[in-house]
């Protein structure tokens, strides 16, 4: 259970820019895939019997049952995998990324390198950022770094304190594609020393709430209801 409800707080602030997201234009999925084979709405005996391994665990999240399977990789990187339902249907999904045990600078690495893979599977991203809070950990202020550090493929790994960034919070890191039935967020976000690492795949229809410190927060809108584009 730890591995969901600790990161509750650090992933609402990326679920709401994804929501923001849906009401602009951009380009989604050429081809829109289900996550693993399943389709949105399935039970979670339909889903169950897609994996071919048994749940590592299974555990109650707010409203949603979630079924976790452990040592799940995503394009070579070593993860686990989660499945969330409600009302008793497949809504969300996400893969979440191990993170690197020694140096978290690698972690923008990783990131690069999955998004890589993300966009050959997808297409172009609707929107990809960078989000700068603070400059305490780096040498150049902050509307420099908004501006010359913008974007994920701004960043290097030799660059100093990036990882210290993220783990302080000060760092996020998102793409966002967006389809007709489904929305797909890819984020590396951090705060007080935890990081996460991770991509999540939502049912574009479903609609939950995240509370951060007691208040409600709704992070989906309507459907956008747009074809898929080839770019």
């Amino acid at each position: 259970m730890s591995d969901y409800t600790g990161n509750v707080k650090k992933w609402a602030i990326l679920a709401i820019l994804s929501a923001a997201l849906a009401f602009g234009q951009g380009s989604v999925c050429q081809d829109e895939p289900g996550f693993r084979g399943t389709t949105w709405g399935m039970s979670r005996t339909q889903v169950l019997a897609s994996e071919s391994a048994k749940p590592s665990a299974t555990f109650e999240a707010g409203r949603e049952v979630v079924v976790q399977y452990n040592s799940v990789p995503y394009a070579g990187f070593k993860g686990h995998l989660l499945y969330f339902f409600g009302d008793g249907k497949l809504v969300r999904a996400k893969h979440v990324i191990d993170l690197p045990l020694r140096d978290l600078n690698q972690s923008i690495g990783d990131f690069k390198a999955i998004d890589v893979a993300l966009q050959h599977a997808l297409g172009k991203p609707f929107e990809t950022k960078n989000i700068w809070s603070e400059d305490a950990d780096q040498e150049e202020l902050l509307n420099y770094l908004e501006q010359d550090r913008a974007t994920p493929a701004d960043l290097l790994v030799s660059d100093l304190f990036l990882g210290q960034a993220i783990q302080h919070g000060h760092l996020k890191l998102y793409s966002v594609w967006i389809g007709e039935r489904t929305r797909i967020l890819h984020g590396l976000a951090g705060g007080k020393g935890a990081v996460t690492h991770q991509i999540e795949y939502r049912d574009a229809n479903y609609k939950y709430e995240w509370m951060v410190d007691g208040v409600g927060l709704e992070p989906t809108t309507p459907a956008l209801r747009t074809r898929c584009s080839p770019n």
